[in-house]
């Protein structure tokens, strides 16, 4: 059975998480470190169009797949090996919104 996770942690984790996987997560973006999220396998569904049942089921939406995630991840950690949940969600969130990495100094990150 999948599990609910804040957002904040699947990314530090996201290492972890299989490649063929999709996050989900409660609301839209920009999303918060605490945002309810799961990793899920997007092939799940009956209807390709659709989200797995235990998304649409928890209020979760597609947002990236995991490959995205863990590129955003590691981009930001090559950038700025020090980041934090807050960096890690800020990097998300703008890749979500621009199809692009983040550019630590150019965003107003550290």
């Amino acid at each position: 059975m999948p599990e609910i996770e804040t957002l904040a942690k699947i990314l530090n984790e996201i290492a972890k998480q299989p490649w063929d996987h999709a996050l989900f997560v409660e609301g839209n973006c920009p999303w918060r470190e605490d945002a309810r999220c799961a990793v899920l396998n997007p092939d799940d569904s009956d209807d390709p169009d659709e989200d797995p049942p235990f998304a649409k089921e928890s209020g979760l939406k597609y947002a990236l797949n995991v490959q995205q995630a863990r590129s955003v991840v590691e981009n930001l950690r090559q950038q700025m090996p020090q980041a934090g949940p807050s960096d890690l969600t800020d990097a998300f969130n703008f890749y979500a919104k621009n199809d692009a990495f983040i550019r630590v100094g150019a965003s107003g990150m550290r």
